[in-house]
């Protein structure tokens, strides 16, 4: 169970990280956080590395309501596709509780949280 949630988390982190190279971001920390009950990511960038355009669409997708069903059955999928625009991060979305976006000086802090059962 240990090895399908870490698998699952992996997928997550790799497709925020290519969402954002993609868009220019060259720079990145990165800091896990695993606990019993929930897992948390934080990813650091620069807040002029990628559009304002692009902030609003990483937010609307990833604030979509968790769909436990979706994560089990399609968990494998994120990240193995070369989708872009209007369903890219999707199913990273569905398997996520909770997205914040803060900005402090230059930099842009997304912290994504994953509760588990």
């Amino acid at each position: 169970m240990m090895q399908h949630r870490l698998s699952k988390n992996i997928k997550i982190i790799d497709e925020l990280i290519e969402y954002l190279y993609k868009r220019g971001c060259q720079e990145m920390n990165l800091d896990l956080k695993f606990k019993k009950s929930e897992s948390i990511f934080i990813i650091r960038i620069q807040k002029d590395a990628i559009s304002p355009k692009c902030i609003d669409r990483l937010e609307e997708r990833l604030n979509i309501q968790r769909c436990y069903e979706v994560e089990e059955n399609f968990w494998e999928l994120t990240g193995d596709s070369e989708i872009e625009g209007e369903n890219e991060l999707v199913l990273t979305g569905m398997m996520i509780d909770k997205t914040e976006l803060s900005f402090s000086e230059n930099t842009l802090e997304i912290k994504i949280k994953r509760l588990e059962k």
